[in-house]
């Protein structure tokens, strides 16, 4: 027997080998290897050794034709630099051999899954030896034992992680000492339906009709085949393999999804979540530490550390302690300095910090996002920024042999990245460039904007900083609606019971209400304002401590003047009102000005609710109505869904009104201790996170929100 019939027989028994220096290590299920057997790998095992370092086969991958093989030759002599922000359409073999080794700083990826999608890509040949002029039978080489078809739709899950890795071996090549691979990889069960179009039929046709195919088919540990909708446990078989090919696991998260699809079994729980695996190449890494918000209750746990508490229970010798005092305080983890790339935790250790934050956890809620092109699988962005600040550091380049769409080639340049993609599926290469171009543009245009910002506006900042009379810089949460901001008229009729700006201009809350006027020069003083900003790139807001259209202003039409002289100066500005139809007077100055936008507080669903809190002010109707009108008019819209009085109706909201609203601000701000404290805004938070996620909505969540 040669060493390729030997190698097929061995194929054909499920027999894996291993390579370790000139050691040939064989892993069998029980019964499988014969005395005969046995003799014949002592014999042929210089043979066997060489097939599988590849001196007659390639390691991994396709077997190659003579036209591929000169394609290689092709790809050595093009393989000079690192080309990055590119993507390449070819087989993931070969997009790797483009790649210098060691020039890579993180894997992010999601490979094809096992059986569940068919990507329609021509037929690779893995594994094998070069030379053979291959018989398939059933998808495998009757001379060779290598395998043809599409990766995730090999017929045993052993031989799927097996084609994986091998993709991961030269993945490891390509990363640089330092670097670290990110894999989201799903599940899936095990069916014999020989009813099913897709898995059950072509295991039910194997089965049938290829006897070593139905005794080889997923074997356990026990070496017994699994049963009828057993989860195969393809991430965790990934893992191990990986980790046997000399990749460091370091932790695995879990992706958590809100949004999943809803599922209609009865006789087990619906899965939410996938795994994300982070490996990293050396016991050494790059590696940034991430954060997330965490609440009071969590910095106030002051108790010492677990060794400790041991050691002072009731019943322990050791002297009894009072949690929280300074005998046993050590040095606060947010007092220690923290190194980009260096892991050392960021956690905050101080109950009274206002923005509060903890070391990120392993499980990361973060819906699922949509996809307007033809692909079945994209995973978030959001997602995506996690691996990509953590393991790769700004300048470094990611790479993603299974790019599909893009998605990690565009997050990636997003925040800074340099990145290279590889897919084998034209339509997904088509697609992918054309997002990772439309995405470069739009970098290319704020960094344009931006420097254009900074060297044409310093000197009129300077100037109208030293001049402004009515237009100011508001300070605190104001700021977070705009940089700019002004107050034409004196109080405001609508007389919100949560209205805090009869506090800020030291007036009563009736007579804030009842005493509404304009201010003294306030048009002209707001034209020279104007005049003096000109230039300048900063959104001017109208208004914070009082609304641009209430009653008086009907009269008067002051709000109209000032939005002509903010337009005849090319300025940017926004409007914040609860005036309803009021402000349809001024649409005809607003629609085509594409630096204008329109937006309305509206914080309820009930009008009952309205008349208590906001007794003035338009109808909420009124004001969605006005919202609607603006958006059918091509202005810009948002929403101030602030402050928030009641969690439920906020959602409905949001639900109810999306479609008309181009951007949401969402805010705790409210001045009702006793309303406030019954609300959990926590899981409000992260509720109405999950649904502007899920409904693909532009929004802003202000520090009062987040700070929890």
């Amino acid at each position: 027997m040669n060493a390729s019939s030997l190698f097929k027989t061995l194929r054909a028994k499920g027999v894996k080998l291993k390579v370790d220096g000139d050691e040939l290590t064989c892993l069998a299920p029980k019964g499988s290897l014969t005395d005969d057997l046995r003799e014949e790998i002592r014999t042929h095992k210089a043979e066997l050794l060489s097939v599988i370092r590849g001196q007659d086969k390639p390691p991994s991958g396709p077997a190659r034709g003579k036209s591929t093989v000169r394609a290689e030759e092709s790809i050595k002599e093009q393989k000079r630099a690192l080309v990055t922000n590119a993507i390449h359409q070819c087989h993931v073999f070969e997009g790797l051999a483009l790649l210098p080794d060691e020039s890579i700083d993180s894997c992010v990826t999601s490979p094809p899954y096992w059986q569940l999608r068919n990507y329609s890509t021509a037929p690779q040949i893995w594994g094998g030896d070069r030379q053979c002029n291959h018989t398939f039978v059933d998808g495998f080489c009757q001379e060779c034992g290598a395998w043809k078809g599409e990766l995730g739709q090999e017929p045993t899950p052993d031989l799927y992680v097996h084609h994986l890795c091998d993709v991961f071996d030269e993945v490891k090549k390509k990363l640089k000492t330092t670097g670290t691979c990110w894999v989201v990889m799903g599940d899936t069960y095990n069916s014999h339906s020989a009813k099913s179009k897709k898995v059950g039929g072509f295991e039910g046709r194997q089965m049938r009709n290829n006897t070593a195919y139905s005794k080889s088919r997923i074997i356990g540990k026990k070496g017994l085949a699994l049963p009828d909708k057993c989860l195969v446990g393809i991430p965790y078989r990934f893992a191990l393999e990986m980790i046997s090919r000399g990749w460091i696991l370091r932790n695995e998260a879990i992706w958590q999804k809100p949004n999943c699809m809803p599922s209609s079994v009865k006789d087990r729980f619906t899965v939410d979540f996938e795994p994300v695996f982070f490996f990293s190449k050396s016991r050494k890494y790059y590696f940034e530490q991430q954060t997330e918000p965490c609440s009071g209750s969590y910095l106030a746990d002051k108790r010492p550390p677990g060794v400790l508490r041991q050691r002072l229970c009731s019943n322990s010798k050791y002297k009894k302690h009072e949690y929280g005092s300074d005998q046993f305080k050590g040095p606060s983890i947010s007092e220690k300095e923290s190194q980009p790339g260096s892991g050392t935790p960021r956690e905050s250790g101080n109950p009274d910090d206002p923005k509060p934050e903890r070391n990120k956890r392993c499980v990361w809620t973060i819906p699922t996002q949509s996809f307007k092109g033809a692909h079945f699988a994209p995973y978030p962005e959001k997602l995506i920024e996690i691996p990509i600040l953590a393991g790769c550091p700004e300048g470094g380049v990611v790479l993603d042999p299974f790019v599909g769409t893009a998605t990690t080639s565009v997050v990636a340049a997003r925040l800074g990245r340099r990145c290279i993609g590889i897919e084998l599926n034209l339509d997904y290469f088509y697609m992918a460039k054309d997002r990772m171009r439309q995405e470069i543009l739009k970098i290319n245009d704020r960094l344009s904007r931006a420097t254009k910002s900074l060297t044409d506006n310093s000197e009129a900042k300077e100037k109208a900083k030293k001049h402004m009379r009515i237009i100011y810089e508001p300070k605190g949460e104001a700021r977070e609606y705009a940089p700019l901001a002004a107050s034409l008229y004196k109080g405001c009729a609508h007389g919100c019971a949560y209205c805090f700006s009869p506090k800020v201009v030291r007036m009563s809350r009736e007579a804030f209400r009842a005493d509404v006027h304009l201010r003294k020069g306030a048009l002209k003083k707001f034209k020279a304002d104007v005049a003096e900003l000109k230039g300048d790139d900063r959104e001017i807001l109208l208004s914070f401590t009082m609304d641009p259209y209430q009653p008086l202003d009907v009269e008067l039409a002051i709000t109209r003047e000032a939005i002509k002289a903010l337009i005849e100066n090319d300025l940017r500005f926004t409007i914040l009102t609860k005036g309803g139809t009021r402000a349809t007077r001024d649409f005809d100055l607003l629609e085509g000005y594409k630096k204008a936008s329109f937006g309305s507080t509206v914080i309820f669903t009930s009008q009952d609710d309205a008349d208590k809190w906001e007794p003035n002010a338009a109808s909420i109707q009124d004001r969605i109505a006005t919202i609607e009108m603006a958006h059918a008019k091509g202005i810009k819209t948002w929403v101030s869904l602030e402050p928030v009085i009641d969690p439920e109706q906020a959602l409905q909201l949001i639900q109810q009104i999306h479609p008309i609203v181009d951007h949401w601000k969402v805010g705790k701000l409210n001045h009702h201790p006793a309303i406030e404290k019954k609300i959990d805004w926590i899981r409000f938070r992260e509720e109405v996170t999950a649904l502007l996620d899920s409904l693909g909505a532009d929004y802003y969540l202000k520090e009062s929100l987040t700070a929890i």
